[in-house]
């Protein structure tokens, strides 16, 4: 990791934080979970997968707030943030997909159903690649940083249609467990909660570390053009 990045207070505050909450998570899953229960704690995917989910939405939030302050004010340095944020979210959102895959195996007996909140799910990740190729391929900074934001805005549309799907289709179209996950199964336990926060801090140290190597590379360029 960056030497300068850790010059930051802040940057290693986080890092410790981050770095302390896993290894409690990942002993407390250790010493806590066991066998004898239900398939989804045999299998404890769930508690990655549920907290690399939430994060996933919150990641793309930022991207919606990042490129609204980016269209009004036209300053880059919400825009870097807003990039630097939707690469966070987008590997969060592939490895939801990795993880949901194999849990649905290990629980539903297949890697894969085109039920709503999946297809929802890949969608959205679908989106995110068109998001990073109209900033890779979109023109000239400025014409692809207004396109790639107006994308980053409209796809947080299917965020509330991927977590309101278990409601909006039948019972019978779908495999996923409801919204509350406590309502689906008693035994998920209060590790779960401390597994959210620890992928939240593990969301916000990346991006901190992405933002922090994005920035250097837009004062570097804007340098050597001077």
């Amino acid at each position: 990791m960056n030497k300068l990045f850790l010059h930051n207070k802040l940057n290693k505050m986080v890092i410790l934080i981050t770095i302390g909450l896993v290894m409690i998570v990942l002993l407390l899953m250790y010493l806590k979970l066991n066998t004898s229960v239900s398939k989804v704690l045999q299998w404890p995917i769930l508690y990655y997968h549920l907290p690399l989910a939430i994060n996933t939405f919150f990641a793309y939030f930022l991207v919606m707030i990042f490129s609204v302050f980016y269209l009004r004010t036209r300053d880059e340095i919400w825009d870097i943030r807003a990039h630097s944020i939707a690469e966070v979210g987008t590997v969060f959102c592939f490895l939801v997909l990795i993880t949901g895959s194999i849990w649905g195996r290990l629980n539903w007996g297949v890697f894969w159903s085109w039920e709503p909140r999946l297809a929802s799910m890949l969608l959205l990740f679908i989106i995110y690649i068109v998001y990073f190729m109209v900033r890779k391929f979109g023109g000239h900074y400025e014409q692809s940083s207004k396109l790639a934001s107006v994308v980053g805005i409209l796809a947080f549309i299917d965020v509330p249609i991927i977590y309101y799907a278990v409601d909006m289709w039948s019972a019978e179209a779908q495999l996923h467990p409801q919204r509350n996950i406590r309502e689906s199964d008693p035994t998920i336990t209060w590790i779960l909660p401390i597994a959210i926060i620890s992928f939240t801090f593990l969301m916000i140290s990346l991006f901190l570390y992405r933002y922090h190597i994005e920035k250097n590379i837009q004062n570097n360029f804007y340098g050597n053009n001077e």
